[in-house]
């Protein structure tokens, strides 16, 4: 779907369609592989114990935390921006629209589903299984891209899908084989299974549609998410206030309890990854960034050999080695896979 967003140049006269420049695109791709890396292993390092299932907060607080300050963070940004066409700079897009203003609770309350969802998920994982399984949301969003945004793939790119699909099952087969015999790992590994396969679902639907609102209307970037947080905020504090959302006893202590700074820098990470996030998926789309999230296996998995004592087993490399096999045949020009060498 082609954007009517204005030329944007940053740096190179190369542009992509969306008038972002390539080097701006893969910078912003690059921090987000980063960004999902540093997301799984922090939330991992807030639990007292890495390997209990429990925090000594309230998930629901770290959500509404991150949400106010992705707000806060949206709202200061596109105030620059209004600063800055004051000074005789191009004046940001934007305007407050019922209509527009609606459409973006949708994706809101989606999201803030699979962020609770996200903590509960690494009740039962640990971070890298967490970060390699997250790739199953490149399966869901690649179906509902081609049935909802009619966004078109080639075979090869549809093998890529497989081979990670592949790359998958192979990690899950090392997971079970590596647990100690007995169904309580087991169904650990599957509850947390489920979980991840409920915040495809969500990140998939939500991501959609936000890509189909970011790409069709002339608004800031920051000015867009300013609405999408607002809508955050609003759902979070409603969950809060009927005691719906969060399953952790300090929540009935306070809304800080428990917190320290291993939850703030959660609270942090997040906040940068949503404004990270939006831009890809206007700049590129879900594709590009679930396969961020899957660049950001190797990273979680380096890292986490020395903070969590995880030992990476030959099915979980092999398996690891499988999925970036799928990322390069996904995005690889057909001229460069067909290359006789």
């Amino acid at each position: 779907m082609k954007s009517n967003q204005l030329p944007m140049k940053v740096g190179s006269t190369v542009e992509t369609e969306t008038g972002a420049s390539v080097i701006y695109t893969a910078g912003i791709t690059v921090m987000l592989a980063f960004l999902y890396a540093a997301q799984s292993i922090a939330v991992t390092y807030s639990k007292d114990d890495p390997n209990s299932k429990d925090f000594s907060y309230d998930p629901n607080s770290a959500v509404m935390s991150t949400e106010m300050l992705k707000l806060c963070l949206a709202s200061g940004l596109f105030y620059r921006q209004l600063k800055g066409a004051r000074s005789g700079g191009e004046m940001p897009g934007f305007a407050f629209d019922p209509k527009v203003v609606v459409k973006f609770a949708i994706p809101a309350l989606i999201y803030m589903a699979g962020n609770n969802i996200l903590f509960i998920a690494l009740k039962y994982l640990d971070a890298p299984t967490y970060q390699v399984l997250g790739n199953i949301k490149i399966i869901v969003v690649a179906i509902i891209q081609r049935l909802a945004l009619k966004s078109q793939k080639t075979v090869v790119q549809w093998l890529g899908v497989a081979l990670l699909m592949l790359g998958m099952m192979v990690i899950g087969a090392s997971k079970l084989d590596s647990h100690e015999k007995g169904s309580a790992k087991a169904d650990t590994l599957m509850l947390g299974l489920f979980w991840m396969v409920c915040i495809a679902l969500c990140s998939a639907f939500a991501g959609v549609y936000t890509e189909f609102l970011l790409k069709k209307l002339e608004y800031s970037t920051d000015f867009q998410n300013m609405l999408l947080y607002s809508w955050g905020v609003i759902f979070c504090l409603l969950g809060n206030a009927s005691g719906t959302m969060g399953d952790s006893t300090a929540s009935e202590q306070g809304f800080f309890t428990g917190f320290s700074g291993r939850t703030w820098l959660v609270v942090v990470i997040n906040a940068f990854l949503g404004q990270v996030v939006s831009r890809v998926m206007k700049y590129a789309d879900n594709i590009t960034k679930v396969f961020a999230a899957s660049s950001g296996v190797v990273i979680t998995m380096v890292l986490s050999t020395y903070l969590f004592d995880f030992s990476m087993t030959l099915l979980f490399n092999l398996g690891t080695g499988v999925v970036v096999v799928a990322s390069i045949v996904y995005f690889s020009p057909q001229e460069f896979l067909l290359t006789k060498l």
